[in-house]
């Protein structure tokens, strides 16, 4: 287990487990890249699986129906592929970079961030 202070390595560090989140973990994970999510609720799916998992949502592109739990559900099943790692009930406090990203013969893609949190 990692230490709270512990600097997360990873290709992508996504702020927040809510819908733009998960689907940001399917866009990355499709260009092959790894990601972290934190957020500070103890699931992931954000406002839409806390505050209403059953209330019906009518403005989801290509959905006409569907519920914040159903929601929630869907994006967990299509990033499950890239294996996203969760840091839940957890609060970003600060972000620094570590390292220069862009040394040569290295992946541009890839750098080193530390974040420190809070519970």
């Amino acid at each position: 287990m990692r230490a709270v202070n512990e600097p997360i390595k990873t290709d992508a560090l996504i702020i927040g487990a809510g819908p733009c989140g998960l689907f940001a973990v399917f866009e990355l994970g499709l260009l092959d890249m790894k990601s972290h999510l934190i957020d500070i609720l103890d699931k992931p799916g954000g406002q839409c699986a806390e505050l209403y998992p059953a209330k019906p949502i009518y403005d989801i592109p290509g959905i006409p129906y569907v519920t914040g739990h159903g929601l929630t559900e869907a994006l967990m099943g299509q990033i499950k592929p890239f294996n996203p790692v969760f840091h839940l009930g957890e609060m970003v406090e600060t972000i620094e970079k570590v390292g220069d990203p862009l040394v040569p013969g290295e992946d541009r893609r890839r750098q080193a961030v530390r974040v420190q949190e809070s519970w």
